[in-house]
């Protein structure tokens, strides 16, 4: 999978696109995922609140979004988002080697819907890289044209300079 970075302006993190056009963020190029323990670590720290009790907590939270997805229940988390249960359909899907028709039994997946501040937070996070990625899009057709690049001052773009 080949990614290319980005580099975030709000903080020291990065934004990579995979070649199927999945973002993957970081805040740190090591970690590319964040654990419960540094998730329990952060809140730790923003609450004042012992690490051992936050993570009582944040398990207890875990146990009771199970049980209530379990039961088929909706939990709405006002700003942050909606887990609900959805019902796949059954179908018949085909085996690729044989060609022979596969029937494929209907399936319970929990879909989440993001709430408002995430679609901000991931709106933001689009945007950054979008405009990153113009950019480097118009370097690349400049240099295949054979023209220059030049440096804008202080406005972190690049323009196309001509001869």
């Amino acid at each position: 999978m080949a990614l290319s970075s980005r580099p975030d302006r709000k903080s020291l993190s990065t934004v990579a696109r995979d070649r199927n056009g999945v973002l993957h963020g970081s805040t740190d190029d090591a970690d590319k995922n964040v654990t419960k323990r540094q998730l329990v670590q952060a809140v730790a720290e923003r609450t004042g609140l012992g690490k051992y009790e936050v993570q009582r907590m944040f398990e207890a939270l875990m146990d009771q979004v199970t049980e209530e997805i379990g039961r088929g229940r909706r939990i709405e988390i006002r700003d942050f988002g909606v887990y609900e249960v959805k019902v796949r359909s059954g179908r018949t899907a085909q085996n690729p080697k044989t060609l022979e028709p596969v029937p494929v039994p209907p399936k319970c997946m929990v879909r989440f819907k993001p709430g408002k501040s995430m679609r901000q937070a991931l709106d933001d996070l689009c945007k950054h890289v979008s405009l990153e990625e113009s950019v480097s899009h118009r370097q690349e057709t400049a240099l295949s044209n054979g023209m220059p690049l030049v440096e804008v001052a202080g406005v972190g773009s690049m323009a196309q300079g001509r001869h």
